[in-house]
């Protein structure tokens, strides 16, 4: 299948309905600021791609992607079978990129169809599946929004802070993973009981959720047990009116639930999970170089080393690099919004202080499942990866989360007198 670049204009006015389209799901200002956020994402993919094929590895993933969604939809037309079994996990038939890796084949196999619409062009290709991972988002905000809880903050996080959208644009997995949670917090009213139950809801709650885990089970599992541990402490406060209650077992239930996955599943085993980190480590230690990669003192592969490297993953997860030293300039602009991140933590900070009577730090549950699940990812991702490269990557994995918890926090005068999109802070979080 031939690539041809100037098929991109013929397809330029479907991708720009699409734009407009999936704007209107929210209301005025928000829907302006989205549009902008989904036209940043589908060029920051335009823009990955191009760097990836000629200023960074020759292509990286993101390109072997694409060429095994070429191969899988030349298999699909030969030899339906074959290509349907990769959903099953099997392998088809062939030397085929990453035989080794079935998250990774699942995802081209998905990707045959948005590479085949086409043409076989890498970019069209890009904008269409980074169009459809905003519309996921897109789908999340307004059933939340409709629910009366706050999304500007999530806007913010998700479509206009620069290394979210660079690292969850384009042929990548953490592109439709993140429409895909989209979807999935769509339902979250209906797991809260402020919608009603419906049997098409929880059929595309099983089938978001099916997908998810087959692009990454560590995150499919560490969201299964965020939102089971939400609706079982939303279900005690309704039944026994005590939020003291539903505190407790909110806390349980996500022990319990990472206790039945881990259980249930060999790959999420508490000890498989932390070998597996572990090994991961010390591969980047034998093929890295300082000072691009971490060492963390305690790290042994247990979970007393793990638990005692929490500080240590903690402070490089949030804020390494910082400006300075003699790296890349991808270095350069990953310590300057690093630096910004660490003014907008002592800006809440500040603000939280001096407001400490009137409880704006009230959490909520939602809010610490949240920063639970991005506590988690977080360790995941530095424990596995502590490479400067890698760790800038998968930062997409947690950072909307912190990110989307601070604005709130760090005033709104300057905020409503802009109407920046975070300015909705009068809907509950």
């Amino acid at each position: 299948m031939a690539e041809n670049n100037w098929l991109i204009f013929l397809h330029i006015p479907f991708l720009l309905a699409l734009l407009w389209l999936g704007g209107r799901w929210l209301p005025l200002p928000l829907r302006n600021w989205a549009r902008l956020g989904g036209l940043l994402r589908v060029s920051a993919g335009l823009l990955l791609g191009w760097l990836y094929q000629h200023a960074w590895d020759g292509g990286g993933d993101t390109w072997g992607y694409h060429a095994e969604a070429l191969r899988l939809w030349e298999l699909l037309s030969d030899s339906p079978g074959a290509y349907f079994e990769v959903f099953l996990g099997k392998v088809p038939p062939g030397e085929w990129l990453f035989a080794r890796q079935p998250r990774a084949l699942f995802f081209a196999a998905v990707m045959a169809f948005p590479v085949a619409l086409a043409g076989g062009n890498y970019y069209i290709a890009s904008a269409y599946v980074t169009l459809v991972s905003w519309l996921g988002l897109m789908i999340g905000m307004r059933g939340l929004h409709r629910a009366g809880y706050a999304v500007g903050p999530w806007l913010v996080a998700l479509c206009l802070w620069p290394s979210i959208i660079f690292w969850s644009s384009g042929i990548l997995k953490e592109t439709l993973m993140l429409g895909v949670i989209g979807v999935i917090l769509s339902q979250l009213p209906m797991l809260l009981g402020q919608a009603s139950l419906r049997g098409y809801r929880m059929l595309l709650l099983l089938i978001t959720f099916w997908f998810l885990w087959q692009l990454n089970y560590y995150v499919a599992g560490v969201a299964f047990a965020s939102l089971g541990a939400l609706s079982l402490g939303q279900w005690v406060e309704k039944r026994f009116m005590s939020q003291k209650l539903a505190w407790w077992c909110f806390g349980g239930g996500w022990l319990l639930l990472l206790a039945i996955a881990s259980i249930t599943y060999p790959k999420l085993y508490v000890p498989v999970v932390l070998q597996s980190l572990y090994d991961n480590y010390l591969l980047f230690h034998a093929l890295g170089d300082a000072p691009q990669v971490v060492s963390y003192p305690f790290w042994d592969g247990t979970l007393v080393g793990a638990l005692l490297s929490v500080p240590t993953v903690l402070g490089f997860g949030l804020f390494w690099p910082l400006p300075g030293g003699h790296w890349s300039p991808s270095s350069l602009l990953a310590g300057l919004e690093n630096l910004t991140l660490l003014v907008m933590v002592v800006v809440a900070a500040v603000n939280g202080k001096r407001n400490k009577g009137q409880g704006s730090w009230g959490i909520t549950r939602i809010q610490a499942s949240g920063l639970i699940y991005g506590l988690v990812m977080l360790l995941f991702v530095g424990l596995a990866t502590p490479n400067l490269g890698t760790w800038m990557r998968y930062k997409v994995m947690y950072l909307p989360l912190l990110i989307a918890w601070l604005l709130p926090h760090l005033g709104t005068s300057w905020v409503k007198k802009f109407r920046l999109p975070f300015s909705d802070l009068g809907a509950r979080s």
